[in-house]
């Protein structure tokens, strides 16, 4: 906070991405509520885990084949304006790396760590979110990251939201959100 009582930059952003895994979370644990309480059927903590391709969570009278999207990235972006471009085409690599699974949360932030290092690159904080569950009503609603990533001033910054195409038992679109900040 500033001496005028107003949030700073940094105490901005850091509110939207609080805001924004509290929307998923909620959005997720609403969601299971709603399916034992309307439906009756027991939804398993495979939810909890972040695996969607678990059966319960795709079963229900309401799913309709047809309206299933094919897997895909909805949202696939970042951003590292404040840093060298060859860093930046670095960390995507890494990126595309992490969310294809041929990395490990632990073993990127180690890369991340020793990458930075070699390029003199000073790191105050990695932060990493894998697989967070989220639950939107459609593809169409899905919220504008680019608007979050331009107003970062991170090293580098990743977000991704990818769908296996599957809905939950009121037909809301299953997501995992993935996102990396360097700051």
């Amino acid at each position: 906070m500033s001496r005028k009582g107003r949030l700073t930059t940094k105490g901005k952003h850091a509110l939207i991405l609080a805001l924004t895994i509290a929307a998923c979370v909620t959005a997720m644990l609403f969601s299971l509520l709603l399916s034992v309480l309307c439906d009756g059927k027991y939804v398993s903590s495979a939810a909890h885990a972040g695996d969607i391709s678990h059966p319960a969570l795709i079963t229900g009278k309401q799913r309709q084949d047809t309206d299933l999207l094919t897997p895909q990235w909805l949202y696939y972006q970042s951003d590292g304006s404040v840093t060298d471009r060859n860093i930046k085409k670095e960390m995507d690599v890494l990126m595309r790396k992490w969310t294809k699974g041929k990395l490990g949360g632990k073993e990127l932030d180690r890369l991340i760590k020793d990458f930075l290092q070699k390029k003199d690159c000073p790191v105050r904080k990695i932060t990493m979110q894998e697989k967070a569950v989220c639950v939107f009503p459609s593809e169409k609603e899905l919220p504008d990251y680019t608007k979050t990533l331009a107003k970062r001033e991170k090293i580098y910054q990743f977000i991704g939201v990818y769908t296996g195409g599957q809905q939950d038992e009121n037909g809301r679109l299953l997501c995992e959100y993935w996102e990396v900040a360097i700051g």
